[in-house]
């Protein structure tokens, strides 16, 4: 090359940044094969070939990479090993601010009333596993009257140990107990293995008001069937619905909660069963089979606009929808749009003989 002819533009090589790797997220396979050879002494076109990649394949990865700073760009300075810091002239060299006046006279917090004064910091409520090792360690082998006893006048940690005590009496000392409050009904709700204990806890109205307190006894496997519809008796027809819905909930409670479905159901208002159909978009029904829907309900469907088909199609298939329903259905635009849903509607053994033609 002649001497006077002037240098093209430098070839990028592009180099990948330090600490970089390709195990990251969203990282495709082209990515990462690219991460992997990159050297900062190839071209781009010789990543490819080295990568197995084509070459718009090769700058789509290498744009990707880019933009997640795990290769640095071309005009991006090399840092080598960073950091510099130690070239840099040393602070202790320069003085600090020696003739500031009004430094000596700034920190007086320490010598006021309210730092040592103030509340510190409240400390976190133990883990169950430390009051497991607290129980377990020191309060599980006292005499039943001796824990008894201790239950009602526990405090903090132990009051919390008390709580996983299985005999029902010392969850009765912990319930009298007037440090007692919703953090310990929470413990004996999750805890505690006996009917007999927990329907104590129901006693407290207090605390079976508390949404948390209720989640933690639906979960228990134990909780009585007394406690189960007390919790029931003060939830509306959409929570009941939800009870059944929840796989969290133990089997009984989810038992006795479709049973108090179907109870409050039949015995609640047109309107409320009208709203509990359409919000559920008639999933509810597949519990409530063997119910019917009476001609209130029925009208308070029909006065309501349809605009679900999943709402069609769980009435096209619950046994008891009567057939002025049905006939109600089949004329919506909805249903007329569809084939499907008209020939589910006019399969139900209670269509009418006019509709079905």
């Amino acid at each position: 090359m002649d001497p006077r002819t002037p240098p093209g533009p430098p070839r990028w090589l592009p180099r990948r940044r330090p600490g970089a790797h390709g195990d990251g997220p969203g990282l495709t396979p082209e990515m990462r094969r690219l991460l992997g050879v990159v050297d900062g002494q190839h071209t781009p076109a010789e990543l490819a070939g080295a990568a197995g990649l084509s070459p718009l394949q090769t700058f789509v990865a290498l744009d990707r990479l880019l933009a997640q700073g795990l290769i640095v760009t071309p005009d991006e300075p090399q840092m080598p090993d960073e950091p510099q810091m130690p070239d840099e002239p040393p602070l202790p060299d320069e003085p600090w601010l020696p003739d500031e006046p009004q430094m000596p006279d700034e920190p007086q917090m320490p010598d006021g009333p309210q730092m040592p004064d103030g509340p510190a910091t409240a400390s976190p409520a133990p883990a169950p596993g430390t009051l497991r090792r607290l129980f377990e360690g020191e309060l599980h082998g006292l005499p039943r009257a001796v824990r008894i006893q201790r239950a009602r006048s526990a405090t903090g940690a132990e009051l919390g140990a008390w709580c996983l005590d299985p005999d029902p009496q010392v969850i009765r000392g912990v319930l009298e107990n007037p440090r007692t409050g919703l953090e310990q009904a929470r413990l004996i709700a999750t805890h505690h293995r006996d009917g007999r204990g927990l329907d104590l806890l129901g006693t407290h109205g207090e605390f079976c008001r508390d949404e948390q307190v209720r989640r933690l006894l639906l979960r228990n496997v134990q909780c009585p069937e007394t406690l189960l519809r007390r919790i029931f008796n003060g939830l509306a027809l959409p929570q009941l619905y939800r009870v059944n819905l929840s796989r969290e909930n133990a089997a009984p409670a989810q038992s006795h909660a479709r049973a108090a479905l179907r109870t409050r159901f039949a015995a609640a208002t047109p309107q409320e069963r009208a709203a509990l159909i359409v919000t559920t978009e008639g999933r509810c029904l597949t519990l409530l089979v063997g119910l019917t829907l009476d001609a209130a309900t029925v009208a308070q469907l029909i006065a309501r606009p349809c605009h679900s088909t999943l709402l069609v199609q769980n009435l096209a298939r619950f046994p008891a929808t009567p057939p002025k329903l049905i006939g109600h259905l089949l004329r919506q635009e909805l249903v007329r749009r569809s084939a499907q849903l008209g020939q589910l509607l006019r399969q139900h053994p209670n269509c009418p003989s006019a509709a079905k033609g």
